[in-house]
């Protein structure tokens, strides 16, 4: 997550791609492949472990089409709106207005592996009907979603303007 862009009137905000694509398309070539290996060993466990590869497949052919993942969040003062782009292949673009805009937080989501905690900051977005749109991945430190979202809301002046 960084700032691509900032002047008096846009405040834009871009996850890079590198992750998503990598991620995805290392799961899309690399399934049929071992599906294609495996198939020549045949036996039931072969079977379920195609099945499992198949299932990995199409889930990361699914995110690529239509993912949920934001790519860019652009803040506009002139036209007075937020435009959410996604990644994918699919076309996915959500336009609201400025105002709607109730704040952005950073959440500490924290998950278990191995004996070991693992805690994930997002960046977040929360309109005023209380849809949260997470901004950023998962890969980045707190310190730098906190500057982001601190100066997110000096330039929409959340911190002013009463909740």
């Amino acid at each position: 997550m960084r700032i691509l862009e900032q002047s008096k009137d846009v405040l834009t905000l871009q996850n890079p791609a590198r992750d998503f694509w990598f991620g995805n398309i290392f799961f899309l070539f690399s399934s049929p492949l071992i599906m294609l290996l495996l198939a020549g060993f045949g036996g039931w466990s072969i079977f379920l472990c195609l099945f499992l590869l198949a299932s990995t497949f199409l889930l990361a052919l699914t995110n690529i089409w239509a993912s949920n993942i934001v790519k860019v969040c652009s803040f506009d003062k002139t036209l007075s709106k937020v435009t959410v782009k996604y990644h994918g292949l699919q076309v996915k673009i959500k336009d609201f207005p400025l105002q709607n805009v109730r704040k952005i937080e950073v959440i500490k989501s924290t998950g278990f592996a191995y004996g070991a905690v693992l805690e994930h900051y997002h960046l977040r977005l929360v309109t005023k009907n209380s849809v949260a749109i997470t901004l950023s991945g998962e890969y980045v430190t707190e310190a730098l979603l906190e500057a982001i979202a601190s100066r997110v809301q000096e330039f929409l002046n959340l911190r002013n303007r009463s909740m």
